[in-house]
């Protein structure tokens, strides 16, 4: 069985030991989110399939279909559910000189999630569209699962879902 130490996405984003920035931006949604995403107690797969015991490798995402693990990574930089969401949220970090097509993967995930910026004068504003990406991301990916009636265990959907968002 999975262990929580076997899940070092944290330790690789943190490279010191200190309050984290972003923690000081007032944003009662985004900041827990994103809190959850980099210490992994989020409702990805990647995590929720740890619970059930299902192998890391077969934690796939739901909401693509695209047969990869749903994990931070996957989330944030190429679940294609979130595509235009993320590529809004590139585009207003490019403002700030961040241009994700000179970055390597980690590297991306570190600017988004991780500490690579917190020393910038414009890291708030920074961390704020990423944020808001989580953000909106996560309220599609509820969309997209419906919501599962404890009692019934039934789903779900909003009146106004369609198959095409």
């Amino acid at each position: 069985m999975e262990t929580r130490n076997e899940r070092p996405l944290e330790t690789s984003l943190k490279h010191k030991l200190e309050r984290e920035k972003y923690l000081e931006i007032r944003n009662r949604y985004g900041a827990p989110e994103l809190t959850k995403i980099r210490g992994g107690s989020n409702r990805l797969r990647i995590e929720t399939g740890r619970w059930s015991t299902i192998p890391k490798e077969e934690r796939f995402c739901e909401i693509c279909d695209s047969g990869e693990v749903e994990d931070e990574t996957h989330f944030m930089l190429f679940c294609p559910a979130y595509k235009e969401l993320r590529e809004n949220m590139w585009k207003e970090l490019e403002r700030f000189g961040i241009r994700n097509d000179e970055m390597t993967t980690h590297e991306k995930l570190n600017t988004l999630i991780g500490d690579r910026n917190a020393e910038s004068e414009y890291y708030t504003m920074m961390i704020k569209i990423v944020m808001k990406y989580i953000e909106k991301a996560m309220r599609n990916r509820k969309m997209r699962q419906g919501v599962k009636s404890e009692r019934t265990g039934t789903v779900h959907l909003p009146s106004d879902w369609k198959n095409d968002k």
